[in-house]
């Protein structure tokens, strides 16, 4: 399909911003961050929310470190899968790894672009890249829902541009 981008890339952690944003600011940041994906923008009360429910810590003077935001973009991703429950029991288990934030959250992006890659060329599923199996499986679930809605704006688009 034409309108396939041709390699999405998520920040990895050396790349998130080291000094705290603020609530609307880190949303910027997010959907910034997550706008080729096509899924639905995060909101500031959606953050709030998670915040809320003990899904990412409270920001510290009311700004968001580097963690948070990381932890966020997994959410921002994971929940077009799965209901936040669920979404927050996998991150529990993601957080009880011996591996630092850094290391984990780079694993997840790695395996993320590489199953997506995959699913928007339509190659065979490449194997865990070294994180959790259950993230795998999440992975492999939203680059799915994101070459559906791909697939469905191109052709949205044609059908726009067949009716003139």
């Amino acid at each position: 399909m034409s309108d396939m981008p041709e390699r999405i890339l998520l920040p990895r952690a050396v790349l998130l911003p080291d000094v705290g944003l603020y609530l609307d600011q880190t949303v910027r940041w997010l959907n910034r961050s997550l706008s080729p994906l096509t899924l639905p923008e995060v909101t500031p009360s959606m953050v709030s929310n998670y915040v809320k429910k003990g899904y990412v810590c409270a920001p510290v003077r009311k700004q968001y470190d580097s963690e948070q935001l990381g932890r966020l973009l997994l959410l921002a991703i994971g929940k077009n899968v799965l209901p936040l429950e669920s979404l927050s029991r996998l991150l529990i288990r993601w957080d009880e790894s011996s591996q630092p934030f850094g290391e984990r959250y780079d694993l997840y992006c790695a395996d993320f672009e590489a199953v997506l890659s995959a699913v928007l060329e339509g190659r065979s599923l490449p194997a865990e890249t070294g994180t959790d199996r259950l993230l795998h499986s999440l992975n492999v679930a939203a680059a799915n829902i994101i070459l559906l809605n791909l697939s469905l704006n191109a052709a949205s688009r044609e059908d726009c541009t067949a009716s003139l």
